[in-house]
């Protein structure tokens, strides 16, 4: 692949990147695609410390994946409400469901009674914990051997708010202490990324972003196509897109379909209930073909909307490509879009390609499967 390259230039405006809203980015790169691409804070960052990652990201418990939750859509919140919540996970293929704090009501033996019943679906539970409660050394070791022995996957731990210097240190020292016990982390309520992630690879994604959780965000369309050429650039998000109730404001159910491919991470949150994806035709198909992690992503130069063109990373033999708009977008043609956007031709031809077709105002959902030559 070629070698892009960003540099600043402090002194100079870059009228001539615009990204497709317009806007302006200190960054200068050859096109848009290479401050989508970069990799630039993760290579500031030590890489992954060999004490627990021998293999680096590569190291067999450090597992991408999908996740179902409750919280946004609702549910039901008992053990037999989650062991459901699991079921569907593993029939919709996802890998995983992020528990909220009532987890902590159950006795043990009910935590146990849930996360072996997901298990035998095929799916790993993670549990949510206050920041507060993990403050000192003491409590972590408690917390995350407690995950250990029950056969948790992951922790999501919240509510960190500020990045003061004490702050920052605890977050290193629940990563240590989680990776000393094959925990994988993700964090809400917290500071943008730094990059660290490239050191302590079981941080699989963080907030740090305006997500589906800000019921108060109304121009949610025009929104989601600013971040990937803002906050995305920084690493991935916990934005947990996907949601097809009031919440979605101004959008879509096609752009909410395609936003799944646009804010994807190495632990995709999805914040539909389940139930509503296995229910319904449009998103069924799409949603549990959708992977988490990705080998390319292409954004074409244009400024009525965002497009990411992706392979699997697994094989390489299905192309995705998604568009989200802010403004009305009638048509696009996938072939010509795949061809524009640079996208390399992989040894076999004639792969299928999906074409997500979203746009604010575009009532219809395409998702058309076409033999291509690309």
């Amino acid at each position: 692949m070629e070698e892009r390259k960003l540099s600043v230039l402090p002194n100079r405006h870059p009228s001539r990147e615009r990204s497709a809203l317009r806007g302006a980015s200190q960054w200068w790169g050859p096109d848009l695609n290479t401050l989508v691409t970069s990799t630039i804070l993760p290579n500031l960052c030590p890489p992954p410390d060999q004490r627990f990652f021998a293999e680096g990201i590569h190291t067999p418990w450090i597992k991408p994946g999908r996740a179902v939750w409750r919280y946004v859509d609702g549910g039901p919140e008992g053990v037999d409400g989650m062991k459901e919540f699991a079921r569907m996970a593993g029939q919709l293929g996802f890998e995983y469901n992020v528990i909220e704090g009532f987890w902590s009501k159950w006795t043990p033996e009910q935590r146990k009674e849930v996360v072996d019943y997901s298990r035998q679906q095929g799916v790993g539970v993670w549990f949510w914990k206050h920041g507060k409660d993990l403050r000192t050394p003491e409590a972590r070791e408690e917390f995350f051997k407690m995950l250990h022995d029950l056969g948790v996957t992951g922790a999501k731990i919240d509510f960190f708010d500020h990045e003061a210097k004490e702050v920052i240190d605890l977050y290193e020292a629940l990563l240590e202490k989680a990776a000393e016990y094959h925990i994988l982390l993700v964090f809400h309520g917290a500071n943008k990324p730094t990059g660290r992630q490239r050191t302590w690879p079981n941080e699989l994604v963080r907030e740090a972003i305006r997500g589906m959780e800000s019921s108060a965000l109304k121009e949610r369309a025009r929104h989601e196509t600013i971040l990937p050429f803002t906050r995305l650039l920084t690493g991935p998000a916990d934005y947990t897109a996907m949601l097809f109730n009031d919440r979605r404001r101004d959008t879509t159910v096609a752009h909410q379909i395609a936003s799944i491919a646009v804010f994807a991470a190495p632990l995709l949150t999805i914040a539909a209930n389940p139930q509503t994806i296995l229910s319904n035709p449009l998103p069924t198909p799409d949603a549990r073909a959708t992977r988490g992690s990705w080998r390319l992503c292409a954004v074409p130069n244009r400024r009525r909307y965002v497009c990411h063109s992706r392979f699997w990373a697994k094989d390489n033999t299905m192309v995705y490509s998604s568009v989200i708009a802010p403004l009305k977008t009638s048509r696009w043609k996938s072939r010509s879009q795949f061809i524009n956007a640079g996208i390399p031709t992989p040894s076999n031809c004639g792969q299928e390609a999906v074409s997500w077709v979203a746009s604010r105002n575009h009532k219809s959902f395409s998702s058309a499967f076409e033999e291509t030559g690309l």
